[in-house]
């Protein structure tokens, strides 16, 4: 049968009837205790009309599930696993319930509404292949760390140095190439620190980091795509 012994040990000693093994009542015991397994007793019409008014207000997976033992504490508590299950299994009979996620487009789905970043987006990217290996090291302060942490309305442009873990940040109301690098150089005019590599990743809201690099001098690398 090319099975593990365990494998028919374990089938053998579930779905066997009053000491004996037969395959034909064996499948009917399987599909009674999936029918009434905790996963399945979850998808009653009533938690989902529930999960596809949330998603519709905006809400993540991650918040649905937290807000089920909030507000509906009678009911069994929906992980964000069985919530995205669902959107997909939706999303496979055509449904929409996916578009409504708040990064649908951004990270999870792909094909969504965000353009994708890349290298060519980017002029005068240098890999961080080409980075002091010291940098590595964490063995010296002024090596820097650069991301965005972006929302609906605005984001957040961070700045965290990595030996120190020192952090910076502000808010950019866009994520323009400019703006990002105004901000960067904003940021780091608040401090009289070292400031001497920066490392980003390969979102086109760092195309412009020949700014930061010109006015602080501050030689910059880009993670791998």
């Amino acid at each position: 049968m090319n099975r593990s012994k365990n494998t028919i040990s374990r089938e053998i000693n579930r779905n066997s009837f009053e000491g004996i093994y037969d395959p034909c009542v064996a499948h009917v015991i399987a599909m009674t205790r999936r029918k009434s397994a905790e996963k399945v007793t979850k998808q009653n019409p009533e938690v989902l009309q529930i999960v596809q008014k949330w998603l519709r207000l905006g809400w993540s997976p991650n918040s649905i599930s937290s807000r089920f033992s909030v507000e509906l504490p009678l009911q069994k508590h929906v992980c964000h696993t069985a919530v995205y299950d669902w959107i997909y299994k939706d999303r496979q009979k055509g449904g929409k319930l996916h578009t409504y996620l708040p990064q649908y487009g951004k990270r999870r789905w792909k094909g969504g509404k965000r353009k994708r970043a890349g290298v060519s987006l980017i002029p005068d990217r240098v890999d961080i292949a080409e980075r002091p290996q010291i940098v590595n090291e964490r063995k010296r302060i002024g090596d820097w760390e650069g991301d965005t942490v972006y929302g609906q309305n605005a984001s957040i442009v961070t700045l965290v140095e990595r030996t120190s873990r020192f952090t910076l940040c502000t808010r950019t109301q866009t994520k323009c190439k400019d703006e990002v690098a105004s901000v960067i150089n904003g940021l780091f005019d608040t401090i009289t620190g070292r400031k001497e590599t920066l490392t980003l990743d390969n979102g086109s809201e760092f195309a412009a980091h020949a700014k930061v690099n010109t006015r602080h001098s501050i030689d910059v690398f880009f993670a791998k795509p």
